[in-house]
């Protein structure tokens, strides 16, 4: 695991909030590795959609799905993703 220092700028009323209600936000290391992972996977997520896009653009006209078919894959996507999301 690589150690790397932060340093973070918040407004003094939220720090002021966060210190009435007990919240140690030194203590937020996890949260904030959290909210970075969150963040790799959706612009991981928008480059490989843009991947995709570039992909179909460049299929022969004969070959590239219809939107019928793009529309279902899509809802097949959707179905996996919430049935993965209902076991965790």
């Amino acid at each position: 695991m690589s150690a790397v220092k932060i340093l973070i700028e918040l407004p003094e009323e939220l720090v002021e909030r966060a210190k009435a209600v007990g919240l140690n936000i030194e203590g937020q290391s996890d949260a904030i590795a959290e909210a970075v992972e969150k963040e790799i996977r959706r612009l991981e997520a928008g480059r490989n959609l843009l991947e995709i896009a570039e992909q179909l653009r460049a299929m022969p006209d004969g070959l590239k799905p219809t939107q019928e078919e793009i529309d279902e894959a899509v809802q097949q996507a959707r179905a996996e993703i919430a049935a993965k999301h209902k076991d965790t």
